[in-house]
């Protein structure tokens, strides 16, 4: 049975101090779903052994036992690192009181089934619990793929930040030493919310067969958005402004055609909670399968509307320039003054000087 998108076969353990019990629960989900391993153990020391060793898919467990009850079980599962993912399911005989089901939610249980129970209940609820133990896994590797993909597109942020390149040399040597424990890789991912922050840089990544897409909580900031909104191929495609939407458009389809995965484009966005036109500058990865199908994109996206600002001011001002210096060119004397102050302006915002300053002259007519 191919309950994982692969030839695994899903394993239950059935934790239970009454040895009929579990032989009668043996025959009801070999009998449900046939071809699945099943484990057992009489004792809850015996079993968190097991879970540790066989790595079950599901854990099926009795609330009263002579060693340790079922909650004590449930709980030590959930405070074990390695096992916490692992769904458990009580199965008892109590009475189905509002205190039980509360005591075994606030163990950590993900279900409750009451004997004498329904088969089709009791498998419904197996495949339900093997569906939360794949998204978890599935959560959790999405979430380590996107901390390794910040982590080296922050090492490529502009080296003339000085305080952030700072924080990547800190990053740098915290990512050397993850393994060390949970505080170093906490203290890493805090640093790195400060560096986009500095940099006004976010993270996405698409899943493009599916057409979702999650992000990091600094581009949510940047588009105007809550991490609660849709996150749809429809969501996104609604954030490029109306003006570049078809050149975003055929661009990606560009890109699929000739196998080309890597973009690099500045274009605006429109805030979904605000409605203010942006500019961002966009940093992504195509990925591609076997068959050359795009399956998946990562990028970065940086808020450069106050650089665009700065740069369009800029150019009004030298047109002004410019403009007064024609309306006088029959004065020789404020014709060069003006060339010289032009000159100034451009070399203080680091543009090329557009008139030759007399020492160039001079050259030249010594030449």
């Amino acid at each position: 049975m191919d309950f994982w998108g692969e030839n695994r076969i899903m394993k239950i353990l059935a934790i239970d101090d009454n040895q009929d019990n579990l032989t009668s629960l043996r025959a009801v989900v070999m009998d449900q779903l046939p071809g699945v391993i099943i484990l057992t153990a009489i004792t809850g020391a015996q079993g968190i052994a097991m879970a540790r060793s066989e790595d079950p898919d599901v854990i099926l467990l009795d609330i009263v036992m002579p060693d340790m009850d079922g909650y004590a079980v449930c709980q030590k599962l959930k405070e074990d690192n390695n096992l916490h993912m692992i769904p458990v399911l009580f199965l008892t005989a109590l009475r189905t009181d509002r205190d039980s089901r509360v005591k075994a939610l606030e163990v950590g249980a993900e279900g409750f089934l009451s004997k004498p129970f329904d088969e089709i209940e009791l498998t419904a609820q197996i495949l339900a619990m093997v569906k939360i133990k794949a998204a978890a896994l599935a959560q959790r590797h999405a979430k380590d793929r996107l901390a390794d993909l910040v982590n080296e597109r922050t090492m490529a942020l502009q080296q003339s930040h000085h305080s952030m390149l700072n924080l990547l040399e800190d990053l740098q040597t915290e990512n050397k030493a993850r393994e060390l424990g949970v505080q170093a890789l906490r203290a890493s991912e805090a640093r790195l919310r400060h560096a986009q922050l500095l940099a006004r840089m976010g993270t996405y990544e698409i899943d493009v067969v599916a057409a979702l897409w999650v992000s990091s909580p600094m581009l949510d900031e940047i588009v105007g958005i809550d991490s609660s909104d849709a996150h749809t191929m429809d969501a996104w495609t609604a954030l490029i402004h109306p003006a570049w939407r078809e050149k975003i458009t055929m661009d990606y389809a560009n890109h699929v055609r000739t196998k080309n995965n890597h973009f690099d484009q500045e274009y605006q966005i429109v805030r979904r909670n605000d409605g203010a036109e942006c500019w961002v500058h966009s940093i992504a990865e195509l990925e591609f399968n076997a068959q050359n199908q795009p399956v998946r994109i990562i990028g970065t996206i940086q808020d450069v509307t106050a650089r665009k600002q700065a740069e369009d001011a800029i150019g009004r001002q030298m047109d002004e320039l410019r403009r007064w210096q024609t309306a006088t060119l029959g004065r020789e004397g404020r014709i060069g003054e003006l060339k010289r102050e032009v000159n100034a302006l451009a070399a203080r915002f680091g543009q090329p000087l557009p008139y030759a300053t007399p020492e160039e002259l001079e050259r030249h007519a010594i030449r």
